[in-house]
Formats: structure tokens, sequence, C-alpha cells
């Protein structure tokens, strides 16, 4: 698991972080899989996507101009292409990602012998104030795994 600063210079300025995953594949033989995270909710910190925390500054910032200036909204600015590999809902307790699935086909295809950085594209943004330590659990779907889905509950230290 990865927690690190964004790629994306607009979040990275605003000091957030972002979690998630890598994936190693060490067999002779291609994976085809599906992934999903739960995230544990706390009021310590707020998870969410990449596109909707770029949606807030913009919006943000925009209201900030519209107080200050009386200037016409272009509401085109407020426009955050969303990452179409991801998908994203929430409960009372868990923030859930998965990535989609691609053409009738798995979401990832690992090669074999090697390594998948970033699973879920740097989407899932932390804001916290304080370090803090995000329970989660991931599971990992295939027809390769004749036992089921691969569950594994893990920890991020921010």
């Amino acid at each position: 698991h990865i927690v690190g600063k964004p790629s994306s210079e607009e979040v990275n300025k605003w000091n957030a972080n972002y979690l998630d995953l890598k994936l190693i594949n060490k067999s002779n033989k291609s994976i085809d899989l599906d992934i999903e995270i739960f995230i544990k909710k706390s009021e310590e910190y707020t998870i969410l996507l990449e596109e909707d925390f770029l949606r807030e500054i913009k919006k943000a910032e925009n209201d900030q101009k519209q107080k200050n200036y009386f200037s016409p909204i272009n509401y085109s600015d407020n426009f955050v292409l969303g990452n179409l590999h991801i998908n994203a809902e929430e409960n009372k307790t868990e923030f859930i990602v998965e990535r989609n699935q691609l053409k009738n086909k798995f979401a990832i295809t690992l090669k074999q012998n090697s390594v998948c950085e970033n699973v879920f594209h740097q989407s899932i943004i932390v804001l916290e104030k304080k370090p803090n330590i995000i329970e989660a659990k991931v599971i990992i779907r295939s027809d390769d795994f004749t036992n089921g889905a691969f569950i594994k509950n893990i920890t991020f230290e921010t």
C-alpha cells in the first residue's frame, strides 16, 4: 500500500496525500482481476476522489471571485473530467473505490512477473490535520483464484 504526494500540481499545492495500492504478480502467468477497496471513515480525516476535490476547489475559487469582483462566472471553469477507470460510493462507515471493468473484461490485466503501481491512479485523496492510521479492506477477484476472492485488511499510515 502507498501513501504519497499526488503528481497533480493542482492537488499537491493543497498538501493533500493520496492512498493507493501496488500489486505484484510473481507468477509466470498473466492474471486478469477486479479490485476494490473499502476505506474506514473517521472524523479525523476525509476521503474523496481527486475529481471531487478539484471540483470543490474550483467552486470555492469561483465563489470567492464572485464575492470580490461581481464578475460573471464561467461555469465551464468548474468542469473537471472524471477518471473513467475509477468508481466510488460511500455509506455511513466506509468509502468504497473500485477499478471499472473495461469492455466486458476485467479491470486490470497484471502481466507475468510484473508490478502495477498506483492501481487507483492516485485518485483517492485524504485530507487531514494530523497523521492518522487509516484502516481498509482490499478485495481482489479473479477467475484464476480457485478458492474465491482474495481479501486482505490493511492500514495506511499517513
